[in-house]
């Protein structure tokens, strides 16, 4: 067993000793995280829970489901995506695959929600998108009826975010200055990417990859704000074609070099709660483009997290949910995050980033 570097371990006994109290249950704010992350400290042989901890948060959030939506943020579709995820790492014990079918059957009829206003992964309609580019990138899903189910419900998710994108992106009701993966531009433009890697998508979507494309270089150049920042630059290195097109790729890294120079100016501006997501974006772009400037800030922002982690409260750090006591858990801004970006940025799995769309490549 691995011994797990300071601040991941205080983390999972804070999961371990307080999280069953929540009653939020969804991926963006809720325990479902928390058991993603002790199925990735399983997998990863680190010495921070039971080996069992994963199936237990699982049959747990199963027994008292209560999720009021059917979004990929709060509801169906983001618990159906961390099903098949973990069915694909080979976690099929527990009753997960009985789970998995018992959800899609409540789920897929319903699909694409031809009367969503938004194109966001959280509450837009890159959401189911994203659950149907999951099940057609299951490897054991062989050519049949299912499959083109899939791909049928996928086009139509499609037509829909053109009917709103087309032919202008700012036609979505998606802020201009929300660059996340999960509420903005950058999450679309992964998902975007991910079609076309899978030879799915037509020139009419690439179109629509592009202008998003724009909108995310305008933000990066412009605007005021500084770390959310990173993020749009994660989705524009991760951009349709951007390894193929060097004035587009030389563009973008002048501006994220200058970015991390000013990282080091800016540390005491991070928000606690993204910081070590920050630092794992950081460090995955550094480690591609092999720009050591950008490794040493993002150890720098990771060390700022441990130490924050050993000299405060956690409650203190995420801030308590009213109703629970208990404090913000989920993938958004919650202790989850936290703990899944220190545990990729101690074992360099990031394999759980493709619960939000990111696919390694």
């Amino acid at each position: 067993m691995i011994k797990s570097e300071p601040g991941l371990k205080d983390l999972a006994n804070y999961f371990l000793l307080n999280s069953s109290f929540g009653s939020d249950n969804s991926l963006q704010s809720g325990k479902l995280a928390i058991a993603v992350f002790f199925f990735y400290a399983k997998r990863n042989d680190l010495d921070v829970s039971p080996p069992d901890a994963g199936y237990s948060y699982l049959e747990e959030i199963n027994s008292g489901r209560s999720f009021t939506s059917i979004f990929y943020s709060t509801g169906l579709l983001g618990y159906a995506v961390v099903l098949d995820h973990l069915l694909q790492l080979g976690f099929a014990e527990g009753g997960v695959n009985q789970y998995l079918k018992d959800l899609e059957s409540h789920v897929l009829p319903h699909l694409p929600f031809p009367n969503w206003q938004q194109v966001n992964i959280a509450n837009g309609l890159s959401g189911p998108g994203l659950y149907l580019l999951h099940r057609l990138s299951d490897p054991t899903l062989r050519t049949g009826p299912l499959k083109d189910l899939y791909r049928e419900k996928l086009n139509s998710c499609l037509k829909e975010i053109k009917k709103l994108l087309d032919p202008h992106p700012e036609r979505a009701c998606l802020p201009y200055a929300e660059p996340s993966i999960w509420n903005g531009w950058t999450g679309v433009l992964v998902f975007l990417n991910k079609i076309k890697r899978m030879g799915l998508s037509d020139e009419h979507t690439e179109n629509i990859a592009r202008n998003i494309t724009n909108e995310l270089m305008n933000y990066v150049k412009s605007d005021p704000s500084f770390w959310p920042k990173t993020e749009a630059f994660f989705g524009l290195f991760y951009a349709i074609d951007i390894d193929r097109d060097k004035t587009l790729h030389d563009e973008i890294f002048e501006s994220f070099v200058s970015f991390i120079d000013s990282g080091y100016n800016n540390l005491q501006q991070v928000e606690f709660v993204h910081a070590a997501f920050i630092a794992l974006l950081i460090d995955l772009l550094g480690r591609k483009y092999r720009y050591d400037n950008a490794i040493a800030l993002s150890r720098k922002i990771t060390d700022k997290v441990k130490m924050m982690i050993a000299e405060n409260k956690i409650p203190a750090l995420f801030g308590c949910v009213p109703a629970s006591q208990t404090i913000e858990m989920g993938m958004y801004r919650g202790a989850g995050l936290t703990a899944l970006s220190l545990l990729s940025l101690q074992s360099g799995d990031c394999n759980w980033l493709k619960i939000l769309g990111i696919w390694p490549h």
